[in-house]
């Protein structure tokens, strides 16, 4: 079953080296379905679709490169459907913190929906990085005091993505049969035009064979011609 992973993403600003140490690779299921090596400090929105199963299914965020303390920043995780727009992952805006009133701060075994070994969030814009809006408050950042391995495990059971399954191929159904009404609507304008067009034509000639005809007329009684 097709769902699409999406986040927003950028660079470490404030303290970094350069852009370049911020990087990451994007797993799921075990399988790494992307790499992010960041060239400026721009925010980035980044989205893939990939397989959703029933059980477990397993979405890894890995700081990569060299490890300086100054790492990528993620926010905005959404996993959803074009049929689903539920969002299936648990604190994807990370708001869910036990921040206070700190900008930032370190969270042993990671914070709610998110296992780490040691756990960054802040406030993206005044702490990271000025590029991001005040909308996207809260980020994670993939390299703490060392690259970090984010994880959030979303479990469908079986009756679960049973129910997902047939509601998304009957709402792919109903798109298909859309797009096949919408085939045979424009097919048939395509004739339509076609045949008023040929009538027109038809007419066109008719008339002037008509008008020809009677020049014809004209000239052979008179000596003139209908001009």
């Amino acid at each position: 079953m097709e769902y699409t992973l999406e986040f927003d993403y950028a660079a470490r600003y404030y303290g970094a080296s350069g852009a370049s140490t911020s990087q990451a690779n994007i797993l799921w299921n075990d399988f790494v379905v992307a790499s992010i090596v960041s060239s400026d400090f721009e925010v980035h929105h980044f989205s893939k679709k990939v397989q959703l199963k029933a059980g477990n299914n397993v979405l890894e965020f890995d700081g990569a490169g060299l490890s300086d303390s100054f790492g990528l920043e993620i926010t905005n995780v959404k996993l959803a459907s074009v049929y689903n727009k539920t969002n299936l992952i648990f604190n994807g805006d990370f708001s869910n913190n036990a921040l206070g009133s700190k900008q930032w701060d370190y969270f042993d075994s990671g914070i709610p929906g998110w296992s780490a070994k040691k756990a960054e969030v802040g406030y993206c814009q005044s702490v990271y990085n000025p590029k991001w809006s005040c909308a996207q408050q809260f980020c994670i950042e993939l390299d703490s005091d060392s690259n970090q391995r984010y994880i959030q495990t979303v479990t469908i059971s079986q009756a679960y993505f049973s129910q997902l399954w047939v509601y998304i191929q009957s709402q792919a159904g109903t798109t298909i049969a859309q797009n096949n009404l919408a085939c045979a609507v424009h097919g048939a304008q395509d004739r339509i035009n076609d045949a008023v067009a040929k009538i027109n034509g038809d007419i066109s000639c008719a008339v002037k064979l008509t008008n020809n005809k009677f020049s014809q007329y004209l000239n052979m009684l008179y000596g003139v011609s209908n001009e």
